[in-house]
């Protein structure tokens, strides 16, 4: 129910503009909807929210979830254009962040499980520290490993089986994610969110049968998250269902032009279109990924 969601945290943020939390969560919404330019500006100022809240609410300030949320923001900075050295900067931002959180929770799994995906993005931002952040990133896959298995022993839920999950998935240790996100599913078949990432599981393992119906499950329970679309029609086209794929990416594109994965797909698409015989399509594959180039940079 985005559009009532949506609404009441516009409410929140007009009671209370300091209120981090509502900026955040409406820039989250927007993203998954392809909202991106609108979703872009809450990103910014969702951050300038969390620091204007670090200086006026200590009592806030002194929780581990507030440094996690606010570490997120400069961790998931939405915007392409930056280049690496500013990138960087942010991401080393975020992880002192992360750690000033932990000062304040030495076991908080969600801060652990953050830092192994920002580690893991700096890998790809300063490849010279590749080996140090590799390292690093284990290191806190392993706390976070063992802090959500030490919660799964006090009681097995839904959201902790998905964690674990999730991590493994990160990790790129399959088997393990697929178990932990089907026992997920057991305890609740309606996040969409599981059934997606058991789709990249699939995917990952080249069995794109199983993807597509994990993508279309998450889809079903989740219809507005075009991030879903945008995976089942990768799905789709390395099933070679190409014109399944073609029709995912053009109704990705119909509410979001700008959405440059669908820009390449659908020149992967037009591609695989000309390689079976049809040559005109190299033409319309090469405008598509010139598209997608240009709206990246």
């Amino acid at each position: 129910q985005y559009e009532e969601a949506k609404d009441i945290y516009q409410r929140a943020k007009q009671a209370d503009p300091d209120d981090a939390y509502s900026y955040h969560n409406l820039a989250f919404l927007l993203d998954r909807q392809g909202l991106y330019k609108a979703g872009l500006q809450e990103w910014q100022e969702a951050r300038k929210a969390y620091e204007r809240t670090k200086i006026k609410k200590a009592g806030i300030t002194k929780t581990a979830d507030f440094h996690q949320y606010y570490g997120s923001v400069l961790h998931e900075n939405r915007e392409i254009q930056r280049n690496c050295i500013e990138r960087l900067d942010e991401l080393n931002e975020a992880e002192q962040i992360y750690k000033d959180g932990l000062a304040l929770d030495a076991c908080h799994a969600g801060i652990f499980v953050r830092l192994v995906d920002l580690y893991l993005k700096k890998m790809d931002e300063d490849v010279g520290s590749r080996t140090i952040y590799h390292w690093k990133a284990r290191e806190a896959y392993t706390k976070a490993e063992n802090l959500l298995k030490g919660q799964l022993e006090q009681e097995e839920t839904a959201p902790v089986f998905f964690q674990l999950g999730a991590l493994y998935l990160k990790m790129e240790a399959y088997q393990e994610a697929r178990s932990y996100l089907c026992k997920s599913l057991e305890k609740d078949k309606e996040n969409a969110e599981t059934y997606a990432n058991l789709g990249v599981v699939f995917s990952r393992q080249e069995n794109f049968k199983k993807a597509v119906q994990y993508f279309e499950d998450a889809i079903k329970w989740d219809s507005d998250n075009l991030a879903y679309y945008s995976n089942l029609a990768e799905a789709y086209l390395k099933k070679q269902q190409v014109e399944k794929a073609e029709a995912e990416y053009k109704k990705i594109l119909a509410i979001a032009p700008k959405h440059v994965e669908s820009h390449i797909g659908l020149g992967e698409v037009y591609t695989v279109m000309a390689d079976q015989g049809d040559g005109d399509l190299y033409g319309q594959a090469i405008r598509y990924f010139s598209l997608g180039i240009n709206i990246a940079y």
